[in-house]
């Protein structure tokens, strides 16, 4: 199917309604009953395909959140065009981290482009999710991130945050001199203070 294909899906609508509804649910209901339910569950979810996109759309807006969570897998997983991508897209705003967090993962996975300035505001944000559009933005590697990612990783000193900054950047490259010349003296900056805090810890007895 083509990922452009949007009057395509629209006009296959009336025919896949009703079918598979209601998977992204299941995997969502047998998430703490063993692992070979809930694995089976989410194989019949990513296994659906395109004939499930339609039920996959409807659980997007489940007040439910794993069943969000999921649908996100299955749309980026299972379905994979581009319709199914900017639905994925939109859940970069839905209200729970675990949900954004898994998008922002899937659509680096797919080093979707148009993802590119949601994953941005996402990884400015302080949102426990945006250590994943770091890293997003890394894959996708679109120099168009790379001022948003030099000016956190000039922001900030948690060893986490930074190291995946870190390796987005240099994924993406570095081609101006002041965008290296900044990066090189945040780095000396940041081996310094990480030095003295092993210093003093050194010094607890």
């Amino acid at each position: 199917m083509c990922r452009n294909s949007i009057s395509v899906v629209i006009a296959l609508l009336p025919i896949l309604l009703g079918q598979h509804v209601g998977l992204a649910k299941e995997a969502a209901a047998t998430e703490g009953e063993g692992g070979k339910s809930h694995e089976l569950a989410m194989k019949k979810l990513l296994s659906a395909g395109v004939a499930n996109m339609s039920g996959l759309l409807v659980e997007m807006k489940s007040k439910d959140v794993r069943t969000r969570f999921y649908a996100v897998v299955g749309l980026s997983e299972g379905v994979k065009t581009k319709v199914a991508l900017d639905a994925v897209l939109s859940a970069l705003n839905d209200s729970d981290s675990e949900v954004t967090g898994m998008a922002a993962y899937e659509l680096g996975g797919r080093r979707f482009q148009p993802a590119v300035p949601g994953l941005i505001a996402l990884a400015k944000s302080k949102s426990i999710a945006r250590g994943n559009a770091i890293c997003a933005l890394g894959q996708i590697g679109n120099p168009a991130a790379l001022p948003a990612l030099i000016d956190l990783f000039e922001a900030n000193d948690r060893l986490g945050l930074v190291s995946q900054i870190a390796s987005s950047i240099r994924k993406i490259g570095i081609s101006s001199n002041s965008d290296r010349t900044r990066v090189k003296r945040r780095t000396a900056e940041l081996r310094k203070a990480w030095k003295d805090l092993d210093s003093q810890l050194m010094q607890i007895r």
